[in-house]
């Protein structure tokens, strides 16, 4: 367990580095200097296209092409890095709503930066993005809205803030053969694969509203992630958790009972103790966790639940007192970076689901995760321990004290 200790302390050397760096504060977007007035010379081309074939969910891929003037204050800003202030607040622009521009999309998954060229008067943005459908929501992919919660799915265009003013060019929507239910507005072209709204220029945005009846197979695949099917899934693991704890409880408690040797029987005790605890853990876990606790995406209160489970396993263990020590200063300064993140310079949604995550965001989650984990890990480790120790009590095969192995073939 000595070598624990040390780990124990490398870890909270770790995380209070971390803590102890001051909180750069972060760069505030400002939402109203997009210079929206500058972008009505924008052009713009989208599309969307859902792939269902051969997939257990529907994927939703956007693709949307806006051309900046390069008389916008901010067209120079999309040419540096990825990584710089100037650049973000300028991608943000061009591609968020005005509420949006202090969240993070987690359904939202892109595949490389957008590409930026830059020719002649005109910088243009080259903007993918992916969205997995797999439960009854509202999604946000690009500049579309799709909703799956009922038994038709709709598919809306939201043109970002700034862009409202912009010449949206041609709009697509490709149902790859899903059947369209409804139209708020007839498309200007069609074929047996993609609806399209062309637009003169001078002309408003077209209002662009699909609704389609998904595939049985995928609706069915999205409606398994939500209330009561969910429940029902956490149900079952915490069955086939609690089965196995119970079973383990039962063996043991026979072996107890059909075993002389001191030995036998307190190894037995201890795998008795083990499945109570691993019972415990389970309803826990996965039954408060998955049935009570918040929706999917809020993640706060599972670590909380985690970093308490956790700490209570290292405990039953009955570790030394330094593991123990160790263990408890690492959860404390885990459970209140997670609890009051805004004590160390974070967002206070930092774990919610609904914070802009920078950089130091990104690793202070990663390391109270690692945290985590590694707690869990020393319980582990220390019941492997306390269940050697058990099973060694006498130090080997039983001996008369002061007197010759049983099993020695004396006269």
């Amino acid at each position: 367990m000595k070598h624990l200790s040390v780990q124990a302390w490398g870890c909270l050397a770790i995380l209070a580095a971390l803590l102890s760096v001051s909180a750069r504060p972060a760069a505030a977007a400002d939402e109203d200097r997009c210079e929206v007035q500058q972008l009505a010379a924008a052009r713009v081309t989208a599309s969307i296209a859902l792939d269902h074939r051969d997939l257990t969910y529907v994927r939703a891929r956007s693709v949307m092409t806006i051309e900046v003037p390069q008389e916008w204050k901010y067209a120079a800003d999309l040419k540096l890095s990825v990584a710089s202030d100037e650049y973000r607040r300028a991608m943000r622009c061009l591609v968020r709503q005005q509420g949006e521009f202090s969240t993070t999309r987690y359904d939202e998954w892109i595949p490389r930066h957008p590409r930026v060229t830059a020719a002649g008067n005109t910088t243009t943005v080259h903007y993918e993005a992916f969205s997995w459908l797999d439960r009854g929501d509202f999604y946000y992919v690009g500049p579309w809205r799709i909703e799956t919660q009922g038994a038709h799915w709709g598919v809306t265009l939201e043109r970002p803030s700034a862009l409202q003013a912009a010449w949206w060019k041609r709009v697509e929507v490709d149902p790859n053969g899903i059947d369209v239910t409804r139209l708020r507005v007839a498309p200007s072209e069609s074929d047996s694969e993609t609806l399209a709204w062309v637009t003169p220029s001078g002309s408003p945005a077209p209002a662009v509203e699909v609704y389609l009846l998904p595939p049985w197979q995928q609706a069915l695949a999205a409606r398994a992630n939500d209330s009561p099917w969910r429940e029902l899934s956490s149900f079952g693991g915490l069955a086939w958790w609690l089965g196995v704890s119970l079973l383990a409880v039962v063996l043991a408690r026979r072996a107890f009972l059909a075993s002389g040797a001191v030995a036998g029987r307190s190894a037995s005790l201890t795998l008795m103790h083990w499945g109570g605890v691993s019972a415990a853990t389970a309803v826990l876990l996965v039954g408060v966790s998955g049935l009570t606790l918040g929706e999917p995406g809020d993640g706060r209160d599972d670590s909380l639940l985690c970093l308490a489970v956790g700490w209570l396993l290292v405990l039953l263990a009955r570790p030394t007192a330094a593991t123990l020590l160790a263990v408890s200063v690492a959860g404390v300064e885990a459970f209140l970076v997670v609890r009051a993140p805004q004590l160390f310079g974070l967002p206070p949604e930092l774990f919610s689901g609904s914070a802009a995550i920078d950089g130091r965001a990104l690793l202070t989650i990663t390391l109270v995760g690692t945290v985590v984990l590694w707690i869990w890990l020393v319980g582990i480790a220390a019941w492997a321990s306390r269940m050697f120790r058990s099973g060694s009590v006498d130090g080997g095969p039983s001996r008369r004290r002061g007197g010759p192995s049983d099993s020695c073939p004396c006269p």
